[in-house]
Order: structure tokens, then C-alpha cells, then sequence
């Protein structure tokens, strides 16, 4: 039975112009040394310039960011496209949220290969780059929550591409830095790929605790529960269910 496999992708919250609530950078400046606006620019002009340039580059990342959660990856890709032609510096300052949206185009292009590799680059360079673990700072809990993402978009990739061990430490990589409800929740349909039965139903669990409605509206939650309840296995989030004939 195919799996449909819930990634939780970043998006970046809209603002409303009404409101004039200040538009948030997208997270990870893993790349970029912080300065304030005053440092960036030293004439009015410029920082009208700069303004105007900001404001482009950001309507570029919450295009991309909405079309991904929207599941559009065509209309993703051609954000991306522009914000590469029309910013190419974003290459070098923001390489790593680039990669990732790459893989998340790709992933939900049903290239799962491809997004495999875009989203193996990004984790492998980030243990490169911090073999001990995210340094504290400013942008500590941000970075922590990008590469818990990353983790996570490589085992959704992992687990579309059959390799549910793998996947399997990925989930578990990532949930260790940002508690998802939707990483136990998928760590539980790989370790159920994997005949983990009682693993499956702790992970289950997990995710029921962080926050019940993520397992209530997994579409696969009858599938889920019947499997657990027949292996003799009984979740929270399987609590009222019973074992259907022929499943």
C-alpha cells in the first residue's frame, strides 16, 4: 500500500499590508554576517534602493515558500528561477535554503531522486560545515529548525525512494533538533515498512502527544491503526479502532 508521505515544509508567514506587520527574512542566514540596516547603507538614497531590492528579493522567497506549501511545485520553480536570475548573489549568500527548496520542488515533482540529492548536498554540507552541532547565537534555534528540515526532507526522499532504514535515521536526526509532530508520525510508517511493529506504535504515540490532530488527520490513520492493533499493538491515536477484516 503507498504511503502518503506529509512533509512540513518552512513557510514563511505573510504580511499584511494593511497592518505594515514587518516582513520575516527566511530563516537560516546560515552564510550571511548579521549588520544592521544602518551598516548595509549609509545615504537615503540608498536605502531606498536597498528597500526596493529587499523587497523584490523577499516577495521571490514567500512566492517560493507559498507555491511549496500550496504543493505547486511549477509555480515554486519559476519563483526560484527568477530569484536566481534576478539575485545570482543568492547562490553564494543563501546556498543552503536554495539547495533545500530545489529538493522540496523536486520532491513534490515526484522527483524523488533528484530531490534526494539536492536535499543530501544540503545535510552533508551542514555536518561539513558544523560537525559539532549548530553553535549558540543569534540565529541558534532558526539554524537548528533548517537542518531539522533538511534531515527531514532527505528521509522523505529516503522513504519514497524504499530506503526506510535510512529514513528511519533521518527522522530520528532531525527530531532530535526541532520536536515536528510530523517526524514521529513518519518515523512510524518507515519503521511499519520495516515490520517494527512496537517502535511503529511508540512513534505513533510521540507524535499523538506533541499534538493529537496530526494523527487524527493523517490521511493514513485507519491504515496505520489497523495495521498496529492487529500486530497486537495499541497507540492512543488507535484507541477506539478495531482490526478490519482483509486489511
Amino acid at each position: 500500500m503507498k504511503i502518503l508521505l506529509i512533509i512540513l515544509l518552512t513557510v514563511m508567514p505573510l504580511a499584511a499590508s494593511e497592518t505594515k506587520t514587518p516582513v520575516q527574512e527566511p530563516p537560516v542566514p546560515m552564510e550571511m554576517v548579521p549588520v544592521s540596516f544602518e551598516d548595509d547603507v549609509s545615504d537615503t538614497w540608498a536605502k531606498i534602493r536597498s528597500l526596493i531590492t529587499g523587497s523584490k528579493r523577499e516577495r521571490y522567497w514567500k512566492g517560493i515558500h507559498g507555491a511549496i506549501a500550496r504543493r505547486d511545485p511549477e509555480a515554486a520553480q519559476e519563483a526560484l528561477d527568477g530569484l536566481i536570475k534576478d539575485f545570482p548573489e543568492e547562490l553564494k549568500q543563501r546556498p543552503f535554503p536554495v539547495k533545500f527548496q530545489q529538493g522540496s520542488i523536486a520532491f513534490w515533482k515526484k522527483d524523488f531522486r533528484k530531490a534526494f540529492a539536492e536535499l543530501d548536498m544540503v545535510v552533508k554540507a551542514l555536518e561539513q560545515k558544523y560537525p559539532n552541532g549548530i553553535p549558540p547565537g543569534k540565529y541558534a534555534e532558526n539554524n537548528k529548525s533548517f537542518m531539522s528540515d533538511a534531515y527531514f526532507g532527505r528521509g522523505a526522499a529516503q522513504m519514497q525512494l524504499g530506503n526506510y532504514s535510512e529514513a528511519v535515521e533521518d527522522f530520528g536526526k532531525a527530531f532530535s533538533l526541532a520536536a515536528n509532530p510530523f517526524l514521529p508520525l513518519n518515523k512510524s510508517r518507515a519503521l511499519l515498512e520495516l515490520r517494527k511493529y512496537q517502535a511503529a506504535a511508540e512513534e505513533f504515540d510521540t507524535a499523538y502527544r506533541l499534538n493529537p490532530l496530526v494523527t487524527a488527520k493523517a490521511e493514513d490513520n485507519d491504515y496505520l491503526c489497523n495495521v498496529l492493533v492487529k500486530k497486537g499493538f495499541h497507540p492512543r491515536p488507535c484507541a477506539n479502532s478495531d482490526p478490519k477484516p482483509g486489511k
